[in-house]
């Protein structure tokens, strides 16, 4: 095995266990939505207060939601291996993801616990209002800087001669990027994805996709400019 398809594959494993990672730890999260109450309401902080309470599992889950977009970033690089801006493009706007992302979920799956552990209903719901709305907006920031990745290296693949396989994967992830600008747009997004309904199936389709491009990085050739690097 070549160094160039050792690394290949490896970055291709990282993006698999991220997505697993994500999509698990996503499984396991209580559903946070009007069910609570009206949102932003005293009884909605009230009740999702509660489910911090009685989760025992509140930090594992979130961490598991963090490590995903944080692997994906290091194993995209393998996917977007051409020399073109678009890639650059690409790895500049997923490391924005991943860092807002990873600060989303600090605060969502350890800072929001440790208010909750520290403080009384009474005291600390506005305290939890105000690292949730932190949550909300970092989320939005996030998820739109990870589509505008998925876009810019998808194009960026389009455009060079890279193998079917992967302008298959960049077809899909072009509209799959462009989708939190539409419901941001639109309202769907607002103020974040994580309150709408159509979050679940969104960030479903979206570790689809990033497993789909680490199997497809395990199994395929080490595209040209990857080998050419190498020699």
């Amino acid at each position: 095995m070549t160094n160039a398809s050792a690394y290949q594959r490896f970055s291709g494993l990282l993006i698999v266990v991220g997505s697993l990672l994500f999509a698990g730890g996503g499984a396991f999260h209580p559903k946070i939505n009007s069910s609570l109450g009206a949102l932003g309401s005293p009884e909605f902080f009230q009740n999702f207060y509660m489910h911090i309470v009685h989760h025992s599992s509140w930090r594992l889950i979130h961490g598991m939601i963090l490590a995903g977009p944080v692997l994906w970033l290091l194993g995209l690089g393998a996917f977007w291996s051409d020399r073109m801006g678009w890639a650059r493009m690409a790895n500049t706007s997923m490391t924005l993801a991943a860092t807002a992302w990873a600060a989303t979920f600090v605060f969502d799956g350890f800072v929001a616990p440790d208010i909750v552990r520290w403080m009384t209903p009474e005291t600390g719901l506005y305290q939890l209002a105000i690292n949730q709305d932190a949550v909300i907006r970092l989320g939005l920031v996030s998820w739109l800087a990870l589509g505008f990745a998925m876009m810019a290296g998808s194009v960026g693949i389009l455009l060079a001669n890279r193998s079917g396989g992967a302008k298959v994967l960049a077809r899909i992830g072009v509209p799959l990027g462009a989708w939190p600008f539409i419901a941001w747009a639109t309202g769907t997004f607002l103020p974040g994805p994580f309150t709408s309904r159509y979050w679940n199936v969104t960030a479903v389709s979206t570790a689809l996709w990033f497993l789909a491009v680490g199997v497809f990085l395990m199994i395929s050739v080490a595209p040209p400019s990857a080998r050419e690097s190498e020699s």
